[in-house]
């Protein structure tokens, strides 16, 4: 029986191959039909298989690509440029003199494209993940 508690059309060929009106040729075949569509599902499933363990490594190795990315943005915001913070509050070595800025908004800028840049420095690189 089915799921659904109404027989399914193999329940009702099985039913049938039971009776005795069906001859003993009648009944091979059809158990050899059913045999060879088993071992097809069962290629099916393997072949499903397969695909779906490289999937599962192909995103286990993005997944460490991600944690030593992460791991090596933690070890750079420990270097001692990024935490020296007597220079960074008074805005010395940021950049703006050597660019003339002068305007607090466009510091700003410049400080969100400087940081973005230096984010693909050290991220970014870290991540390439080699061709599938």
């Amino acid at each position: 029986m089915g799921d659904t508690g109404s027989p399914t059309p193999g329940d009702v060929l099985d039913k049938r191959l039971m009776s005795s009106c069906v001859s003993k040729t009648e009944r091979e075949w059809y158990a050899k039909r059913k045999i060879e569509r088993l071992k097809e599902r069962n290629k099916n499933l393997v072949t499903e298989n397969k695909l779906l363990r490289s999937s599962i490594n192909i995103h286990q190795r993005e997944i460490e690509a991600l944690k030593e990315a992460i791991r090596a943005s933690v070890e750079a915001m420990e270097c001692e440029a990024i935490q020296n913070e007597k220079e960074w509050r008074t805005g010395m070595f940021c950049g703006l003199e050597d660019i003339g800025v002068t305007d607090r908004y466009d510091a700003c800028i410049y400080g969100y494209n400087h940081a973005i840049e230096r984010v693909n420095e050290w991220v970014i690189d870290i991540l390439t993940v080699p061709e599938r």
